[in-house]
């Protein structure tokens, strides 16, 4: 049903942003650490 793929793409997307945002912390946190 559209209320399903709704569901599924809202999970996905914000599992994706979940990614990004753990890879900007480590990022930020190593650059930290460097300097």
């Amino acid at each position: 049903t559209f209320e399903d793929n709704f569901l599924n793409i809202y999970i996905s997307s914000l599992h994706v942003l979940k990614c990004q945002i753990q890879l900007i912390f480590k990022r930020r946190s190593e650059s930290i650490t460097v300097h």
